[in-house]
């Protein structure tokens, strides 16, 4: 067993120190029993190279990995799961040099991925800064196992949008951000940084919430409630709610602001 320090690729990514590919993130695992010991150590993240067939794990936190063999059975799940994508790579690869528009929410197409001036990835569509996102484990989705999950990503958060590299082409395969992504990436304001304010709910009663930005709804007048013992009087005003960070706003008086208030 030998210990290597890995060093980074451009884009931040860990790189093989054999044939210098970046390497796959993936998640750690459950304790197992590994030719009749116990692995504990299986519990800890790992950076897979699959073309030379070998995982890095760190070592304690020294910031030094420790080198070993892939499992044969794991090598050839990533291989039959990347059969399709090299015959789909190959296509895509005689009309790399071509250039094309990029249109969100078509059928996965694919497109190269260019740095701005400060060394970033940015978004095709907005051009904004794309934020890069290690994989995660394998999943399950819609009845079927994701693969492709563990890959890492270059996420933009504006365009609601991710992209992940298609095999090792250069070329980027574009997805819809889950939405439970999409709520991980707002930042909630603090309650006293809200000042009252206008707010105006669509034709389907939803608005925008001013703290975190999810779509809260508008509420109509119910009648008074009795809570512990007592006549609760805070939903017999039309307010707006927000699931999304628990925010409650309520009419100031008779005028067209609205005010943050405890739920």
């Amino acid at each position: 067993m030998s210990v290597s320090k890995l060093a980074k690729t451009a884009d931040g990514r860990y790189k093989c120190p054999a044939c210098s590919e970046a390497l796959t993130f993936a998640d750690g695992g459950q304790v197992r029993v590994v030719n009749g010991k116990v692995d504990y150590d299986n519990v800890k993240p790992r950076y897979i190279c699959y073309k030379c067939k070998k995982y890095y794990r760190e070592l304690l936190n020294t910031d030094f990995y420790d080198i070993f063999d892939l499992d044969q059975a794991e090598y050839d799940e990533y291989k039959k799961a990347h059969k399709s994508e090299e015959k789909h790579a190959k296509g895509h690869n005689r009309d790399a040099g071509k250039k094309t528009k990029q249109k969100k929410n078509d059928s996965n197409p694919v497109v190269a991925l260019k740095k701005n001036a400060k060394g970033i990835c940015s978004c095709p569509v907005c051009n904004g800064d794309l934020t890069f996102v290690d994989g995660g484990q394998v999943r399950v989705v819609n009845g079927q196992v994701d693969y492709e999950n563990v890959k890492p990503r270059y996420v933009c958060y504006e365009c609601k949008s991710f992209y992940r590299e298609l095999l090792s082409s250069g070329l980027f395969e574009v997805f819809d951000l889950p939405p439970e992504e999409q709520r991980k990436k707002r930042a909630v304001k603090k309650t006293g940084d809200l000042m009252p304010m206008q707010l105006k709910a669509d034709t389907k009663g939803i608005c925008e919430c001013p703290r975190c930005g999810a779509d809260m709804h508008f509420v109509e007048a119910g009648a008074v409630k009795i809570v512990n013992g007592r006549a609760d009087m805070s939903d017999t005003v039309p307010h707006f709610a927000c699931e999304e960070c628990s925010s409650v706003y309520r009419r100031i008086a008779s005028t067209d602001y609205y005010q943050w208030s405890e739920a």
